[in-house]
């Protein structure tokens, strides 16, 4: 359009792109994309609202029985499935204006009192919570899934040692069951705060119209309980303007997103050749196409990527709010659902790969236990022995320990060559004085195994405490799970008892 002038231009794209409503542009990157979307994930959750808002509607008088029943018999008689897959045309602005032209197209002109005493943006709101529910739930169960092999794996191995790495160093003796028990009790708190979010969408906004409810008394608890919902959104502004559900379910996902991604990341360097500490399944490894002895875990590596993107979406939801006006915007409705839709998808994928890689995984013991006879992980355990045998403080005690191991790393000495006369001579050199602990104290202070067992404080990795962790484990396990199967079950019962009034309204029982 190089050399035309402003009016020129302006001709030229109505010609290209449209002179009515919608303009190719406007069709192509919004009307469109969110049609499909629509389609997709809101059909049949406008079926349920439109059927539970008749039904309001007849129960509080507001529309006739005859009439009610009309409506309710059209609603039924879409052939919903049509409309999977179908493009966007343009003949009608949205999905819900096609709805509604079915409608009315059965009924006549008095189908269109489905839509008395509502607005598209309840309706609008009201589908997103519904979605949002739906896709959060999704995500619960499959954080549960996890969560139980983890479990499971923290009990297979709640007796194999292995060294606790602190700023990626080799700090303490521990078992690989107390990591995987760590891993679990963040997966518990992850689940936690998907239910704190899973509260704050499962709030009804019908009836509140536009923004102010109608002049016409409708039942908001009613439709709310018909569509399995816990309550009503007291206010109906709110019900329209607030997002902030939003963005916590956006945090609670991108938070557990970058959680797995940290324990994805240790799974992935104890998968290299130097760790050797997990092997995965053939099923999930690939080869390389130049080099015959590469075993590449790419999927965990996608894993981890695919988490990121995740966490990625999340901000993406934040930003998208960021100084948005509160009222109702497009910002928060179907380009954030989009969104919110695609991070939820991505992360049930991950958490079902990451489950099948955990279950199907092989320990590497062996490495394990050579490892630990050569690390002097263990070495704080001979500190705490000389404070209880030779009443020395603490520091005094580590001024010990830090000596030896000083020693032995400047002659190249490892543990498993370290013996009583180099602890004592150690000890007398430091102190000055003679040491009482006897060879076979010693020997138990630079034990892997007993370094472990002596740790039976609450928490510990010691077998006591791991049992009360793995019991623990187990009774928050089945708390999750009957939150999710409540929540299922109180969605399903709503949708039923919606069916059923419905073919009873139609006369269909």
């Amino acid at each position: 359009m190089t050399g035309m002038n402003y009016s020129e231009i302006r001709k030229a794209y109505k010609e290209r792109d449209g002179k009515s409503f919608p303009a190719k542009p406007y069709s192509d990157l919004v009307l469109g994309p969110n049609y499909r979307h629509s389609a997709e994930n809101h059909l049949y959750d406008m079926r349920q609202l439109n059927i539970a808002h008749v039904i309001m509607l007849e129960k509080q008088g507001l529309i006739p029985a005859d009439l009610a029943s009309s409506i309710m018999a059209a609603i039924l008689d879409i052939p919903y499935e049509s409309f999977e897959g179908r493009e966007y045309s343009g003949r009608s602005e949205d999905l819900y204006f096609e709805i509604e032209k079915e409608i009315i197209s059965r009924v006549g002109p008095k189908g269109g009192f489905v839509h008395l005493a509502r607005s598209r943006n309840d309706l609008g709101a009201a589908m997103q919570r519904m979605l949002f529910r739906r896709k959060l739930l999704e995500a619960m169960e499959s954080l549960v899934e996890l969560s139980s092999v983890v479990l499971a794996a923290a009990e297979e191995y709640r007796d194999t040692l292995t060294i606790a790495h602190t700023h990626s160093q080799q700090a303490q003796p521990t078992t690989l069951g107390h990591y995987l028990m760590a891993v679990f009790y963040l997966l518990q708190r992850d689940f936690s705060r998907m239910q704190h979010a899973y509260s704050a969408i499962d709030l009804s906004p019908m009836g509140a119209a536009a923004i102010t409810t109608s002049g016409f008394h409708v039942d908001r608890k009613m439709v709310a309980e018909l569509t399995g919902f816990s309550r009503v959104l007291e206010n109906a502004y709110d019900s329209i303007a607030g997002a902030d559900f939003i963005l916590e379910y956006a945090s609670s996902i991108g938070t557990s997103a970058e959680d797995i991604g940290r324990f994805t990341a240790d799974l992935i360097m104890w998968s290299t050749q130097e760790f050797g500490i997990i092997r995965l399944d053939d099923s999930v490894i690939q080869i390389s196409s130049i080099m015959p002895q590469k075993r590449n875990p790419v999927a965990l590596e996608h894993t981890r990527a695919l988490l990121s993107q995740v966490y990625g979406k999340a901000i993406t939801l934040s930003v998208m709010l960021h100084n948005t006006p509160y009222g109702d915007i497009n910002d928060s409705e179907d380009d954030a659902a989009t969104v919110a839709s695609e991070m939820a998808g991505t992360y049930c994928g991950v958490l079902r790969l990451l489950s099948f890689l955990i279950a199907t995984m092989s320990v590497d013991t062996s490495v394990l236990e050579k490892r630990l006879k050569g690390s002097f992980s263990v070495i704080t355990e001979l500190a705490d022995t000389l404070v209880r045998n030779e009443g020395l403080s603490f520091r005094e005690a580590h001024s010990v320990a830090s000596a030896l191991v000083s020693g032995c790393l400047d002659r190249k000495i490892m543990l498993d060559s370290v013996d009583y006369d180099m602890v004592r001579a150690c000890y007398e050199r430091v102190t000055g004085s003679s040491m009482k602990s006897s060879e076979a104290d010693i020997s138990r202070s630079l034990s892997a195994r007993n370094f472990v067992n002596v740790r039976t404080a609450e928490g510990g990795p010691a077998p006591e405490p791991m049992e009360a962790m793995l019991e623990d484990g187990k009774r928050l396990l089945s708390g999750m799970e009957e939150a999710v199967s409540g929540i299922k079950e109180r969605i399903g019962r709503a949708a039923e008892e919606c069916e059923r009034e419905a073919a009873r309204m139609a006369g269909r029982d």
